[in-house]
């Protein structure tokens, strides 16, 4: 049975007892679980070189994240991943390049309003808790995903799109600044 944070809604990952990643701290440490910290010392440096050109599967399964989501953080080490996928009928989120190294990204949720918590909460709160911030962009539908570099959200705004029924709503739009 899933489990999600109180404070945050994250899934609660069972670790001895159901811990929040977002809200817990590390709790990955080598004294904690030897199996997962060969994973912690594989990606102490990030597995992707900028302005390369990569597989949405591999992305994902090199940084441990989840398998769809956009918004997503790598449970071993301490970053999120945004990735970008063409907006079309099955993706709704109608994220931009605003200008050279600011680009818009649209939060997580399909329908309704979107709430500030689980993933768009982490990716708010990423800096102020030291956490970086990976961003994989697509230019065509079925392309491989361009890596941009390190970002850092320079604003959230509120905006007004269509959900997956197309109703509108509100959503928050991540203003993500490539880091040089």
């Amino acid at each position: 049975m899933l489990k999600f944070c109180d404070k945050c809604s994250s899934m609660l990952i069972r670790k001895n007892n159901y811990k929040c990643f977002s809200c817990d701290g590390d709790f990955t440490s080598k004294s904690d679980n030897p199996k997962k910290t060969a994973k912690i010392d594989l990606l102490s440096s990030f597995p992707f070189k900028k302005g390369e050109y990569y597989q949405g599967k591999i992305i994902r399964e090199k940084c441990h994240t989840h398998p769809q989501w956009g918004i997503s953080q790598n449970p071993y080490d301490d970053y999120w991943i945004a990735i970008k996928t063409k907006k079309s009928k099955s993706n709704i989120f109608d994220d931009k390049m605003v200008s050279e190294g600011l680009y818009s990204y649209v939060g997580q949720g399909l329908t309704g309003d979107q709430v500030m918590n689980s993933s768009n909460y982490g990716l708010k709160n990423a800096k102020l808790k030291g956490q970086k911030i990976h961003l994989f962009w697509q230019s065509a539908m079925g392309s491989d995903y361009k890596y941009l570099g390190e970002v850092e959200v320079e604003k959230i705004e509120e905006a007004e799109q269509p959900d997956q029924y197309n109703i509108p709503r509100s959503v928050f739009v991540f203003f993500l600044r490539v880091i040089e």
